[in-house]
């Protein structure tokens, strides 16, 4: 009888202790009023009362919890997580290095262990490790016609590699490892290497060159970035041709842009800086949405609604620059300061920036104002007040 009582006991005071922690919050810095102080049980979903169900009740800890560590370079207790710093990687002092130019990798932590990354680039090019000696980092350069998109992806001979791809892209033609439009290449015209002549006397701003595959047709020169010249008056093929007479890059009313864009009455064409799309090109005034805010004869078309330099009116810059983990940013023409991930403005402060580390901090553990005071010492690991499963409750 005794046996069996202790045995009732036994199971009421767990399934007690099973209830006090699975109603008690797990968000960051919450206790609900019903738990023990600082008790805490993960808030997976289960139900304790369903079988093979097990809860473990956690409470607040000093000690950290892998994989996070307290280093030398520590700011707060329990900071350094060891699977990923590059700095304390698997443990504390552990350097992985960085980039390396001349091995043409990154060496990074991944899962606590040092491990390499090739470096990689836009077009096609990059480093790889092709011969599979971590000593020598990455030695293949990619984007070459012995290893064009990767290791061994040799171009067939005479093919050029282009974006890391074998051969020319349409409508190009493969010209002696040089990819050329034969329909309209001066140096390659109507066939490879069959290059015009391109210094008999023709009108002003304009030559002789190669047009529908074949030499010798008038075209209007073109500066990539600086000019373009068009025939708008259409007198090109005449005997006493002005040539090709207006720069539709340049500044003109009639031909702002284009052959006869013309301007509004009241309106000018100006260069304009778009900040937005990062262009520059004529126009006869900004698009809607936004406003000229040049300076010295520059023409800048603003949205002073996002534009930080000029946040609701021109030339009103944001404070912020240069802050610590912030950016300066403009929300609806107000100025705003946007925290890079994992800081936070707690003091309203734009001088200091975001001058808080949220993953770490123990007085601001994943909000502002939410202290670790479980127990003295506690520390915040990744936003969290660190917990271990309390001792003898299971």
């Amino acid at each position: 009888m005794l046996r069996r009582i202790l045995s009732s006991l036994a199971l009421l005071i767990g399934a007690m202790l099973v209830y006090a922690c699975s109603t008690t919050s797990r968000v960051v810095g919450e206790v609900e009023p019903d738990a023990g102080p600082g008790v805490f049980a993960p808030g997976d979903g289960g139900d304790a009362s369903s079988p093979g169900v097990v809860t473990t009740a956690l409470c607040p800890t000093a000690q950290c919890q892998a994989p996070f560590a307290t280093c030398e370079s520590s700011t707060f207790p329990c900071d350094v997580n060891l699977d990923e710093d590059p700095h304390n990687c698997g443990r504390c002092g552990v350097d992985c290095g960085g980039t390396d130019g001349n091995l043409g990798a990154e060496f990074v932590c991944n899962a606590g262990t040092c491990a390499m990354q090739c470096l990689t680039y836009s077009g096609g090019f990059g480093q790889a490790d092709c011969d599979g000696v971590p000593d020598n980092g990455c030695e293949t350069s990619l984007g070459t016609t012995d290893n064009c998109g990767g290791c061994g992806d040799k171009c067939p001979d005479g093919e050029p590699c282009v974006n890391g791809k074998c051969g020319c892209p349409f409508p190009m033609t493969n010209c002696g490892l040089r990819c050329a439009d034969l329909t309209s290449d001066d140096q390659s015209c109507g066939a490879c290497f069959a290059q015009c002549d391109t210094t008999i006397p023709a009108p002003p701003n304009s030559h002789h060159g190669c047009a529908a595959s074949t030499c010798g047709e008038l075209k209007c020169d073109q500066i990539p970035g600086f000019a373009d010249y068009k025939d708008c008056n259409g007198d090109l093929q005449a005997a006493d041709s002005d040539g090709c007479e207006i720069d539709v890059l340049a500044p003109n009313d009639d031909h702002c842009g284009a052959c006869g864009a013309s301007c509004p009455a009241g309106t000018t064409c100006a260069i304009y800086t778009d900040t937005t799309t990062e262009t520059y090109e004529p126009r006869c005034a900004c698009p809607s949405g936004t406003i000229d805010c040049g300076f010295s004869g520059l023409h800048i078309c603003v949205d002073v609604t996002s534009d930080s330099g000029s946040c609701g009116a021109c030339g009103r810059a944001c404070p912020g620059s240069g802050a610590p983990n912030a950016q300066p940013s403009c929300v609806g023409g107000e100025c705003k300061l946007t925290c890079a991930d994992g800081y936070a403005d707690c003091n309203g402060n734009v001088a200091d920036g975001c001058e808080v580390n949220l993953l770490s901090d123990p007085q601001n553990c994943g909000k502002c104002g939410v202290a670790c005071d479980g127990v003295a010492g506690q520390a915040c690991q990744a936003g969290e007040c660190a917990v271990e499963p309390c001792g003898g409750i299971r």
